[in-house]
């Protein structure tokens, strides 16, 4: 499902979901992608743009050990990879981007490895970590690589914050975190204004003064980039 006008939008982005997203659900990534779509007019409203809510993978369920394999990831990453190929192919004048949250950044991080395939830009929020063979943004074919995350707390806990990503990275096959320092993404965080924070629902992100304009600098100011992981806009 696209949001804006595909054909003729300036910057264009995939948004890839994760854990428990599925096309019964895509009303709430479509909620989501408007949501991303708001956030990139907010900080670049001289861009024309468009939002591609991306469910074209089966995605793991909802718990602490969907997120443990990469299996979902392996098996979804060539569509991804066809789409963003085919989409180059067709508008070559457009900036490309992809933002993906949760284990969408695993599925989306093998994509962004094959031959063929190359963005302008790559957004990941609340990781649920990267395969060890890639370890740095330069392993991706991306000329921008954002990373955001929330605070990590137990499932259990009511306070707001990361319940499963986190997980993921901790006790699986995957779990190169891409807002390290050593991986060398350029970061943003939760505490700035400019910062993003998820609902319980873990497929909703909202805009807002805490909300996803933390995202939008990432894709749609392209040479923007957040300084120390406080959401501060620096130059880089």
């Amino acid at each position: 499902m696209a949001i804006g006008d595909m054909d003729t939008a300036q910057n264009v982005t995939y948004a890839v979901p994760g854990m428990g997203s599925s096309a019964e659900g895509m009303g709430d990534w479509a909620k989501s992608s408007e949501n991303v779509l708001k956030a990139q007019m907010m900080s670049a409203p001289g861009q024309t743009h468009a939002v591609v809510a991306w469910i074209g993978y089966e995605a793991p369920p909802v718990g602490p050990f969907g997120v443990l394999g990469t299996d979902f990831a392996r098996e979804g990453a060539p569509h991804l990879g066809t789409a963003l190929r085919g989409f180059e192919a067709t508008r070559p004048d457009a900036q490309l981007n992809v933002l993906a949250h949760s284990y969408g950044t695993t599925t989306a991080s093998i994509a962004l490895t094959e031959p063929g395939v190359h963005v302008d830009s790559f957004v990941s929020i609340g990781s649920a970590g990267l395969t060890p063979s890639i370890d740095e943004a330069s392993d991706l074919h991306a000329d921008e690589v954002f990373a955001g995350q929330a605070r990590d707390v137990w499932a259990i806990d009511p306070a707001p914050g990361d319940k499963w990503a986190w997980f993921g990275r901790a006790f699986s096959d995957h779990p190169v975190n891409p807002v390290s320092d050593d991986f060398g993404a350029k970061t943003f965080g939760r505490r700035h204004r400019h910062g993003w924070h998820q609902r319980q629902r873990p497929r909703r992100f909202h805009p807002g003064r805490r909300g996803l304009p933390g995202s939008g600098y990432g894709i749609a100011a392209q040479h923007r980039t957040c300084d120390d992981r406080s959401g501060r806009p620096g130059h880089g």
